[in-house]
């Protein structure tokens, strides 16, 4: 395991508090909005602001520096935090740094929380707010012909089911997306699983916690909510698939990136070898965090250009 990956669990180790999972909705969001020691260093914009879409939903505007007047590629980014926690803020400066690396805009969504609000109402937010972006294209200076959506963890779900929902639905070009270390299949079943289940960072039990949370009601086959049960994948925009050797969502991750090119979409998949979950949104504890990051937002920046 990488050093600095073996640091961050021993960090966590040593703390010994309450596991997620057990913890009321507000106190878990407040402990994962505290960790910003572990995020990213802020970095300078040449412009953030606050938007909200006609129904209501927060979402924040990164434009890069050193970027060109008029539209600019765009980036649909869904935060992690298994849709119980997390906010614009918790990725606040992830966003600026992906910005600033593939000069593209990012647009950040403060989709609804779960439990309170269940599947589909997180990924109707992202998709709302995907669809004003582009019908007000010229007001917050997007380019319509090259928009990518991008997540991690519970983000990369909520990424992975916009684009099959947009593609069926017929609704705005996108024409990339970014899955980081997704959650992909509910069933939590697989070798990754087993292995990592316990002192790994993420745990399973957290995983059926945060899992419950969002399905509320529905059942866990539902193509929108496992992505991996949508039957038919062709035409979906090219993909990148990163995943964490030491992450109980590393299988479901790669099985998905096959079942993606096996559907003929261009798929690149990247395991991250010695790296934990997580390594991405707190890259100020890991430096191949930090270079993913840039990594990844190059990849952006190449595939909105090419």
């Amino acid at each position: 395991m990488d050093s600095q990956a073996r640091a961050f669990l021993d960090a966590i180790a040593l703390v010994k508090g309450p596991s997620l999972a057990t913890l009321p909705p507000p106190e878990a969001r407040e402990i994962f909005s505290g960790l910003t020691n572990l995020f990213l260093p802020e970095t300078d914009m040449a412009e953030v602001r606050d938007h909200c879409s006609p129904g209501g939903i927060l979402f924040r505007i990164y434009r890069p520096l050193g970027a060109p007047e008029g539209p600019l590629p765009t980036v649909l980014y869904l935060h992690g935090g298994g849709w119980v926690m997390g906010n614009v803020g918790t990725h606040d400066t992830l966003c600026r740094h992906l910005a600033n690396a593939g000069q593209v805009m990012v647009a950040s969504v403060d989709y609804r929380l779960s439990p309170e609000h269940s599947f589909p109402g997180p990924l109707e937010d992202c998709q709302e707010v995907l669809h004003h972006l582009v019908e007000e294209a010229i007001s917050f200076g997007v380019d319509t012909e090259r928009v990518a959506v991008a997540g991690d963890s519970a983000g990369g779900n909520l990424s992975a089911a916009l684009t099959i929902k947009n593609r069926d639905e017929q609704g705005p070009s996108i024409k990339a997306q970014l899955l980081i270390y997704p959650v992909i299949d509910a069933q939590c079943a697989t070798e990754s699983y087993d292995a990592y289940a316990i002192d790994h960072g993420l745990s399973k039990d957290e995983m059926l916690y945060f899992w419950q949370s969002y399905l509320g009601d529905i059942d866990g086959v539902h193509p929108l909510a496992s992505p991996n049960q949508t039957l038919d994948l062709a035409g979906l925009p090219s993909a990148r698939v990163i995943t964490a050797e030491y992450d109980i969502l590393r299988d479901e991750g790669e099985a998905y990136a096959e079942q993606l090119k096996a559907a003929g979409v261009s798929v690149e998949l990247e395991r991250y070898d010695g790296l934990i979950h997580g390594f991405f949104h707190f890259a100020g504890m890991m430096g191949r965090g930090r270079e993913a990051v840039e990594k990844e937002g190059q990849w952006l920046g190449e595939q909105l250009r090419g």
